[in-house]
């Protein structure tokens, strides 16, 4: 086995509950396929404590509650599986679902809200009024910003650049589709940009533009940003085009 192979294989992994592989369109992802037993005992036992989406939203330290749940179906080190994934910059991603065990949208809430709290806390998000935010894509939307709009170009950007909160990870995930077709999301990896040396070193990198949101984001503060930064002696990024404001 080469080094890049070694490299891309190091978290994977087969238990009896879950299995860590490489993602077969992309070796900066990995796959992730708990198995259906552990989901719906997970989905039975948050049931039974009556953890719903509501009251996941009123209690924050219910987050934490059903996130206890899965580790109990899946194992301890499943927790850690996932931060080393997200932490290490050959990879910083994955891919998993359902399995088909439930088509309930609330039941995705809570089984996103598990993985997302064995990560770290997620931001306050602004624009739905709660640590999570769940919309529709639809024909024909009035929105200010493209993220609604599913006909319109979604041009490259980093979430949360208009937020005084850092944005470390993101969790995205399709509940329903219907009578579309496409629109599928593409990641860049920034180490895999061939013009990053070329934007890094422009005199305007450590230059700090202004950030304003629209009023649907329900953010008023201006934000001023570096459009890139250095973390962990490696290049960061943050920019989104419909909101800078260069003087």
């Amino acid at each position: 086995m080469s080094i890049a192979e070694k490299k891309r294989a190091k978290f994977e992994r087969k238990t009896e509950k879950y299995e860590v592989k490489v993602h077969p369109q992309t070796s900066r992802l990995y796959h992730i396929e708990i198995s259906k037993e552990a989901i719906a005992a997970f989905l039975e036992t948050v049931s039974k404590d009556n953890q719903s989406v509501q009251h996941l939203e009123y209690t924050p330290y219910a987050r934490l509650i059903v996130a206890s749940y899965l580790l109990d179906q899946v194992g301890e080190d499943f927790g850690e599986v996932l931060r080393n994934i997200v932490h290490d910059r050959e990879s910083g991603g994955f891919t998993l679902g359902l399995e088909g065990v439930t088509e309930n949208t609330d039941e995705y809430v809570i089984f996103a809200t598990a993985i997302s709290y064995l990560l770290g806390t997620p931001n306050h998000d602004a624009m739905s009024g709660k640590y999570y935010a769940r919309f529709s894509v639809q024909d024909t939307d009035s929105s200010d910003s493209y993220l609604r709009q599913a006909y319109r170009l979604f041009t490259l950007h980093t979430d949360g650049t208009f937020v005084d909160e850092p944005t470390d990870w993101l969790i995205m995930m399709k509940m329903i589709e219907q009578n579309a077709r496409g629109g599928e999301s593409r990641l860049l990896h920034l180490d895999d940009w061939k013009e990053l040396d070329m934007y890094v070193n422009h005199p305007l990198s450590s230059h700090k533009f202004t950030y304003k949101a629209p009023k649907s984001k329900n953010i008023d503060q201006e934000i001023q940003r570096l459009t890139f930064f250095n973390h962990n002696n490696k290049p960061g990024v943050c920019y989104i085009d419909q909101f800078v404001y260069p003087e």
